[in-house]
């Protein structure tokens, strides 16, 4: 019994620091879109400020979870067009790629390039860092016009809640009262 008391005091300090790491985590998560500069596939620089003044829903995906994002993004349009408000949210692809060695970014930037760009490519994880994504899975951030985060979700397979959550977050950002169905997921 003497050698099991001998770990308590340890084991509280490990329980207290797990708390103060978790508790400083999600406090740490930004409620506003972040300042960021970053470029497509193709090149392109892109800002924060070129997203201004119409809502934004970010579909960010690392290379273990890429194959989830095309499901995600056409269940979030469909989701914004049923509610009619499809074309007064911008939906952009975001490229998780702080694991991706130097030598491997051309590669992995002519594979992501399309006819539009393609998605941004977070080398450092600015948006990972900020928002505490998930690793593995698809992470959505849905932003109003003003770049404050209203919704924040993640998950591998589409999830017909979280679909319904964000498309009534995003239809009352702006203006629209009626919540997108949950039925119309793939």
């Amino acid at each position: 019994m003497r050698s099991t008391l001998r770990f308590a005091p340890v084991l509280g300090f490990a329980a207290l620091f797990l708390l103060a790491a978790t508790t400083t985590f999600a406090a740490d998560r930004s409620p506003e879109l972040i300042p960021f500069e970053l470029e497509d596939a193709s090149g392109a620089q892109h800002d924060a400020e070129a997203f201004a003044g119409r809502p934004l829903l970010i579909v960010a995906a690392d290379g273990a979870a890429s194959g989830f994002t095309g499901d995600w993004s056409a269940a979030m349009r469909d989701a914004f067009a049923s509610t009619g408000i499809d074309g007064a949210v911008r939906i952009m692809g975001l490229a998780d790629l702080r694991s991706v060695p130097g030598f491997m970014r051309g590669k992995i930037r002519k594979s992501l390039a399309t006819e539009v760009g393609g998605p941004l490519l977070d080398w450092r994880g600015l948006f990972a860092k900020a928002y505490g994504f998930e690793r593995r899975h698809c992470n959505l951030l849905l932003f109003d016009a003003d770049g404050r985060l209203l919704d924040q979700a993640a998950g591998r397979e589409v999830d017909a809640a979280v679909v319904e959550r964000l498309g009534r977050a995003a239809s009352l950002s702006v203006g629209s009262a009626e919540p997108a169905p949950a039925g119309n997921t793939p």
